[in-house]
């Protein structure tokens, strides 16, 4: 079976065409995700923030120009290179089960669209507290057990073309239980992904998309959230365990 960073690695150069096209389903994803960590961005001036799995380096260069000192990390060699490509130099690769920073560094830590990868998310939640200062902020986002698309996931037709067999997806009293055990407790959280279909490139119906926007921005922070595809967290470390 491919592995997770032989796929990102062979994909990297065309990620953001990708998900960024316009009018589909991963683009609609991708702009959600982004307007909720805006407000974060805002606040991230003079800080130290670590983006775990930066991917292509989107949070991280509108961190950057807000004035953060900035730190990525992405377990894929090409992405690294694009971010070093496009100004963001203190980026590593490595995987975020271990991550080679110091304890106690990190104002503010991202973990985007990357937790369902891992075999020991509650690992990773340890490892990103270890590095994390004292009522530090994470950024985080998981794929949601509650959504109608676990079921196809379970029936074994879950992008069936896809060499991936199997992204976790958690149940809300899980992530909880994770966040506690691992010293975050959680400040907010929200819903994102109401789309009937797919998330891909493939272009949609934009009358279609922005009727779904338009619903998701008002239930996103009701109890309706664990109904939606991913949910988007804010945690703080704590370490009351």
């Amino acid at each position: 079976m491919t592995s997770i960073k032989e796929i990102y690695n062979r994909n990297a150069d065309n990620y953001d065409d990708l998900h960024f096209n316009p009018n589909s389903a991963a683009e609609y994803v991708e702009k959600k995700r982004l307007n909720l960590i805006l407000p974060y961005i805002d606040k991230g001036k003079d800080l130290k923030i670590l983006d775990v799995a930066c991917g292509s380096g989107t949070y991280l260069l509108k961190y950057k120009e807000a004035g953060a000192l900035t730190f990525g990390a992405d377990l894929t060699p090409n992405f690294t290179k694009i971010c070093r490509n496009i100004g963001l130099y203190n980026i590593v690769c490595a995987d975020y089960h271990f991550l080679p920073f110091k304890s106690n560094y990190f104002d503010m830590v991202l973990n985007i669209n990357a937790i369902h990868y891992s075999k020991n998310p509650l690992k990773v939640l340890r490892e990103i507290n270890r590095i994390t200062v004292e009522n530090g902020i994470l950024v985080f986002t998981y794929f949601n057990a509650l959504n109608f698309r676990f079921f196809n996931l379970v029936r074994g037709r879950y992008i069936k073309e896809s060499p991936v067999v199997m992204e976790s997806r958690f149940f809300p009293f899980q992530m909880l239980k994770m966040f506690e055990d691992s010293g975050f407790e959680v400040i907010n959280c929200f819903g994102i992904n109401i789309l009937p279909y797919r998330v891909n490139s493939k272009p949609r119906s934009k009358k279609i998309l922005n009727i779904c926007s338009e619903i998701e921005d008002n239930i996103k922070n009701t109890p309706l959230m664990h109904l939606f595809g991913e949910v988007f967290v804010i945690l703080k470390k704590t370490n009351r365990r």
